[in-house]
């Protein structure tokens, strides 16, 4: 009949080993990067906004299933996990054997409080839905950082 009958898939914050830390978006890329370089990293307003990070295997798999049962509708990919801006920091710079403190910037205008996603009509109609908790996913991610630099 011709209808476009689409499957939506809505990512929260990816994450994972070869993401590119310039810009704006990829915070743990950005945070590795700095991190390992020595240089001064930026957290806006006092860190506790909080984003819902989802690794890319999740992402890979929510794909995967999108595309074997192509079920249409709209689809959140998330872990349905706050974590604040300052956790985040804290486990990474604890991942990596840093010690450097927050640098605490003014807040950024159009920046959201919170911010999860909630999986639960992925793994209902897909039967698919992300598993792997953050420190996982960024002991499955920082060490690609480090190679690349070459820090120990």
């Amino acid at each position: 009949s011709g209808d476009l009958e689409p499957v939506i898939l809505r990512y929260a914050n990816v994450y994972g080993p070869r993401q590119e830390p310039k810009g704006e978006a990829g915070i743990v890329a950005i945070l590795a990067e700095k991190l390992l370089a020595g240089e001064p990293t930026r957290i806006f307003d006092d860190g506790e906004q909080t984003r819902d990070y989802v690794h890319v295997a999740d992402v890979v798999a929510a794909n995967r299933a999108a595309y074997e049962r192509w079920t249409p509708g709209a689809y959140n990919v998330g872990t349905g996990v706050e974590t604040s801006v300052n956790a985040l920091f804290a486990m990474v710079t604890r991942a990596l054997g840093v010690e450097v403190p927050p640098n605490h910037v003014p807040a950024l205008a159009a920046e959201l409080r919170r911010n999860s996603l909630d999986a639960g009509a992925l793994e209902r109609a897909l039967g698919v839905r992300p598993r792997i908790a953050l420190e996982e996913g960024l002991a499955r991610t920082l060490p690609w950082y480090r190679a690349r630099t070459g820090k120990r």
